[in-house]
């Protein structure tokens, strides 16, 4: 192993860290949304647990009832389980109406990186109130 390995692990991860507040911090100026916004990890002090474990503690922290995750999240939770542990347990299923994704033809579920490509602000403040709960 290189000799300075870990010193440019931390430095990717900064800047991973960095790239990704700044985008997030896009998004929300983008949508006009004045919350506060945080990771997780900084807030629950939790990164000892993994996938449905560390949402279950942050959602017993914080005393949810009620968990909502995207629609690709069926694949890694089961609402029974969530349930054993008293928090409703719903996913999250857009449904964005056709639009232009540049020369190519429409391709549904991709991320809110392209629904921003390619659509107007108020186009897609629209659009995502088009949704299901299921």
């Amino acid at each position: 192993m290189p000799k300075n390995r870990r010193n440019t692990e931390g430095v990717n991860r900064k800047i991973s860290s960095r790239c990704c507040r700044r985008e997030h911090q896009f998004c929300f100026r983008f949508y006009r949304d004045r919350k506060n916004r945080a990771f997780s990890s900084h807030i629950y002090d939790n990164t000892h647990l993994k996938s449905v474990d560390r949402v279950l503690d942050m959602c017993q922290k914080e005393r949810a009832t009620t968990y909502i995750n995207a629609i690709g999240g069926q694949e890694l939770y089961d609402k029974n389980h969530f349930k054993t542990h008293d928090i409703d347990l719903f996913f999250l299923k857009t449904h964005f109406t056709p639009y232009l994704q540049g020369k190519n033809e429409f391709i549904a579920g991709l991320s809110i990186i392209d629904v921003m490509m390619f659509n107007a602000p108020e186009n897609i403040r629209e659009m995502l109130k088009n949704y299901q709960l299921i």
